[in-house]
């Protein structure tokens, strides 16, 4: 077939030859076996967005001094602070994982099987962060069968769902069971409670995040205790209606769990140290939010005798109870030996801070990362506290250095 154009003949103009279509190219058979096609496909489904907070490294700073204690220098803090809105957030990739998840629908449309398998897996991960399509999904689900085969996800996410009503959330359990979750969040959806068909489910729930919800209070939570003892991370932030009681029943009865946030709460008293030694007490915690609450030097020293030894992150911000014979004291006395956050903005009453430096430099000397974030006037005490030690340290070193020269030179 020659492709030189001055071999090209033209055809009459009538009548027009049909066009030949290509044959269809059928995918090759390890594309068309149901556990191949699952594995691959998990693989893609693992790399999809899941809607969630952003993590941080580090809080934002309360002023550019601050971030001058903080860095040690101008350059880089003048840098920092002229992109504060960026700081502490881990640059992910958000094109990416929207990519990512247009890839799984795309692969809805490759052949009948690959759809299947698709939606099974995407079933597995349900999140919706748009209202709208949450809305239009359970439009579709109220038009097809209702007879049809329940969804059984793995894990549920509602980001950011303002206007969610509860009713809404009752029609959803129309098609859906909760016997396989193991992760339910509604991050900041304030008006709505998972609806009692699932509590009664939740025998394999492992992750309950609920923050900033208006509904929440110790009457669900007694009620959410009695089925979630495989728990491991609950996160109750700005929870407002929750107090120890609700605590105290969920520490009692979900023995292994790990993590625990109860900060940013308006009612302050309503969390108090009692729901501290309930944990401490009953679970396993090793991460410990209580950011604005009351809790009062006795707590911290109950925990510290029970958990010390495994707590690895406490967020103690606004904590306005505690004073030097906390915090300070329980590091000097080596209580918390494997803690690699602290967190301890406007805590005034705090003043002593020679403890937190010799125990941040003791980790340093051992090549662990340890960060202990304070408000501007904890960090300028740690950073003055911090250069009398090095000072110190130089001078006993000197000292040290003249005698054995000394030494050396009367032999």
């Amino acid at each position: 077939k020659s492709t030189q154009f001055a071999s090209a003949v033209l055809l009459p103009s009538s009548p027009t030859p049909p066009i030949a279509l290509p044959p269809t190219v059928k995918p090759h058979p390890i594309f068309q076996m149901p556990e191949i096609v699952e594995n691959i496909l998990r693989f893609v489904s693992a790399y999809a967005e899941i809607p969630r907070e952003k993590p941080y490294a580090r809080r934002k700073p309360l002023s550019l001094e601050h971030v001058k204690l903080i860095y040690k220098d101008e350059k880089k803090a003048m840098e920092v602070w002229n992109n504060r809105s960026q700081i502490g957030a881990h640059n992910s990739n958000g094109d990416g994982n929207e990519m990512m998840g247009s890839v799984m629908y795309n692969c809805m449309m490759v052949n009948r099987l690959w759809f299947h398998v698709t939606l099974e897996l995407l079933l597995e991960k349900f999140h919706f962060k748009d209202l709208t399509k949450f809305r239009r999904f359970l439009n579709v689900k109220n038009q097809m069968n209702t007879n049809k085969k329940l969804i059984k996800p793995k894990m549920m996410v509602l980001h950011k769902f303002h206007k969610l009503q509860q009713s809404e959330l009752d029609e959803l359990s129309r098609f859906l069971s909760c016997e396989s979750l193991k992760w339910l969040e509604f991050y900041i959806c304030p008006d709505v409670v998972p609806p009692v068909a699932w509590i009664n489910q939740f025998n394999n729930l492992e992750k309950l995040v609920l923050p900033g919800n208006k509904k929440i209070d110790d009457k669900f939570l007694i009620q959410v205790s009695g089925h979630v003892n495989n728990l491991k991370v609950l996160d109750l932030r700005a929870c407002d209606k929750v107090t120890d009681s609700g605590i105290i029943a969920m520490a009692i009865r979900c023995p292994q769990l790990q993590a625990c946030n109860l900060g940013r709460h308006r009612n302050s008293s309503n969390i108090t140290s009692l729901a501290v030694v309930a944990l401490a007490r009953n679970t396993d915690v090793e991460t410990l939010g209580m950011a604005g609450c009351k809790i009062t030097d006795a707590g911290l020293w109950e925990l510290a005798q029970l958990r010390g030894s495994r707590i690895k992150r406490l967020s103690l911000n606004n904590c306005d109870l505690l004073t030097n014979h906390s915090i300070p004291t329980l590091l000097a006395l080596n209580y918390f030996p494997n803690l690699a956050v602290l967190e301890l903005r406007h805590v005034d009453q705090i003043t002593e801070v020679k403890q937190l430096v010799k125990f941040k430099l003791w980790k340093r000397s051992q090549n662990i990362p340890v960060l202990i974030e304070g408000c501007e006037r904890i960090t300028r005490l740690m950073y003055d506290e911090e250069n009398r030690i090095r000072k110190s340290h130089s001078l006993l070193a000197f000292e040290d250095m003249s005698t054995w020269v000394n030494t050396e030179s009367e032999l």
